[in-house]
């Protein structure tokens, strides 16, 4: 299955400005989505996201995403996310009315006066 975008026309079609393309090979949940763009996805017994392409998720409490990669979230007593920080940069998110995200500024200019 793909998804194709084009230029706004109103005559015929042109070539597509860009296609992605997804994949659902699961046969016990058919609308697990798979693959998409030539990524392969697979999820946890719960249907958690384990992996995307190169990049691997890890979970904890169920449904609570403990890390990305080199990105490690912490969470308050009522499993609200607090904090992002990236263990190779050392940069850290603070996350503000559960919606913002402001970054720590005073954590990148450490790192980045300390080399």
């Amino acid at each position: 299955m793909s998804r194709s975008e084009y230029a706004y026309t109103t005559g015929t079609l042109g070539t597509p400005l860009s296609t992605k393309s997804y994949t659902y090979g699961d046969s016990g949940w058919g609308d697990l989505l798979t693959g998409f763009n030539g990524n392969a996805i697979t999820y946890d017994d719960i249907g958690n996201m384990r992996t995307y392409g190169s990049r691997t998720f890890t979970w904890e409490h169920g449904r609570q995403l403990s890390a990305v990669d080199d990105w490690q979230m912490t969470y308050d007593a009522d499993g609200i996310r607090q904090h992002r920080y990236n263990s190779d940069t050392g940069l850290t998110y603070n996350y503000y009315q559960r919606q913002r995200t402001v970054p720590c500024l005073d954590v990148l200019k450490w790192k980045i006066d300390s080399d």
